[in-house]
């Protein structure tokens, strides 16, 4: 309900208003305004310097009470006060002020930062110029710190503000999780605000998992689609185009570097990668240049392991989306050496494969596939055992994390083994299989078994020259 007591004194009216609710009063107003003498209703004179002064304030309002203007908020704690001040006379009032809040915890629905923890905001109004003072907020394991002034005067305001941020989540899927250190600066008016600054990357992790061979699972890439009847909809309202003064066409000017490595893990590729990016344009409609640079770079193929000597994306500012990439990597897949080349923007790359002992493009690829080149498969016990193989390796990478089955139990620590089946010795022509154990840095153990039955066991120790 709303209170509200007049009382004249002095020449003075004496105004005292608040608006209450059960939990208590959410907006006290007092103040003194000059009466009118009838010296100003016949313009005898102007009361231009008559002193006024009116205050409008809350006591510390909690925050539940505001939820319900605010459905996008699920939960919030804490409280808040405001305070608005303005004096002086009738024709050159001023304006001051402060507000304050104190959020414990705050969760947003439908956001990628959901809980917002022992936000501190504090902020101070003088006339025509809010300030920011010194606040935080902290949000899924990151800090945020932001501070400045904003000029409200005319109908461009003026920002000048800060950002710091330590440990900011970034950006986070199921695949990747990227963060950083911020020292950012919003500066001019909003038509032409540059924001600038460095954004560094650090604790940030590529996680995709490769189902080279999804066991188990139903294949539906033969199953057509639905033809579905055709529904009438309304046609979609198109977005307003972007204003001089609104806040996407902000221009951006950037550094971005890897203060640590961003790492790639997964079943199949583990490596790192660093790099130094410009990010120009603006919000709406960002540049990138700069490039990106792998290191121990690897992936785990079924019959090999792929390693990549040289990998360098490159970002351009007409193609967000689209970058070159200049990749060479080389595996070892029985008696053969096989070098990969990669090169071309990400969108259509060009994939060149060598070899030696020399092989065609077509028969390299099934041996990196197989584990055998085409004519060693036409063996169908071959054959047989490179599928068993297969499925072993399957397993393998589906059993990490898990032990739920006899056979995966027995796989458990098969990372250490690596197991070859139908290969061909080069001198005697014969098919064997072996198996071998890294026992140290230079040290493996090998056990082979040939199409005849004979067996033999190694004990080999490796000397690298680089």
């Amino acid at each position: 309900g709303l209170n509200l007591n007049l009382k004249t004194e002095n020449q003075k009216l004496l105004l005292t208003a608040n608006v209450a609710e059960p939990g208590g009063p959410l907006l006290i107003v007092d103040g003194t305004l000059p009466l009118l003498p009838h010296a100003w209703i016949d313009r005898q004179t102007v009361p231009n310097n008559t002193p006024v002064r009116l205050r409008a304030y809350t006591p510390e309002i909690d925050l539940k009470r505001a939820k319900p203007f605010a459905p996008i908020i699920e939960k919030i704690t804490g409280s808040m006060k405001l305070d608005f001040l303005m004096s002086g006379t009738i024709s050159a009032p001023q304006y001051s002020g402060s507000a304050t809040a104190r959020i414990p915890e705050m969760r947003i629905a439908d956001s990628p930062i959901a809980t917002f923890r022992d936000t501190d905001l504090n902020a101070t109004f003088l006339g025509t110029t809010l300030t920011i003072e010194q606040s935080q907020t902290e949000a899924s394991g990151g800090t945020a710190i932001i501070s400045g002034t904003i000029d409200l005067a005319g109908s461009d305001p003026v920002f000048n503000i800060n950002l710091d941020g330590r440990h900011l989540l970034l950006h986070r899927t199921p695949d990747y999780t990227f963060r950083g250190h911020s020292d950012l600066n919003l500066r001019g008016p909003l038509s032409k605000a540059t924001l600038s600054g460095s954004l560094q990357i650090t604790e940030s992790l590529i996680y995709k998992d490769v189902e080279i061979l999804p066991f188990g699972v139903t294949t539906t890439t033969d199953i057509p689609r639905p033809n579905l009847p055709a529904f009438s909809k309304k046609r979609a309202k198109k977005a307003p185009p972007t204003t001089e003064t609104d806040i996407m066409g902000c221009a951006l000017n950037i550094d971005v570097t890897t203060l640590d490595p961003v790492l790639i893990r997964g079943n199949l590729a583990r490596g790192e990668v660093t790099g130094n990016i410009k990010v120009t344009g603006t919000i709406g409609d960002p540049k990138t240049s700069g490039t990106l640079t792998t290191k121990d770079l690897s992936a785990d193929l079924p019959f090999s392991d792929l390693k990549i000597q040289t990998g360098i994306i490159t970002l351009r500012p007409e193609a967000l989306t689209n970058p070159t990439i200049n990749l060479r990597g080389s595996s070892v897949v029985g008696q053969y050496t096989v070098q990969v080349y990669l090169t071309g923007p990400v969108e259509n790359p060009k994939l060149i494969l060598t070899s030696d002992p020399p092989l065609p493009e077509s028969e390299i690829l099934i041996l990196i596939a197989t584990g055998s080149a085409s004519s060693e498969l036409g063996d169908r016990q071959v054959a047989s055992q490179k599928a068993f193989q297969f499925l072993l390796e399957g397993l393998r990478r589906r059993n990490r994390g898990r032990d739920k089955t006899l056979l995966q139990r027995l796989l458990k620590n098969s990372d250490e083994i690596e197991l070859s089946l139908g290969d061909t010795n080069q001198f005697s022509g014969r098919k064997f299989s072996s198996a071998s154990l890294e026992l140290g840095d230079q040290w493996d153990f090998t056990t082979q078994i040939d199409e005849l039955g004979q067996t033999r066991a190694l004990v080999v120790f490796s000397v690298r020259l680089r």
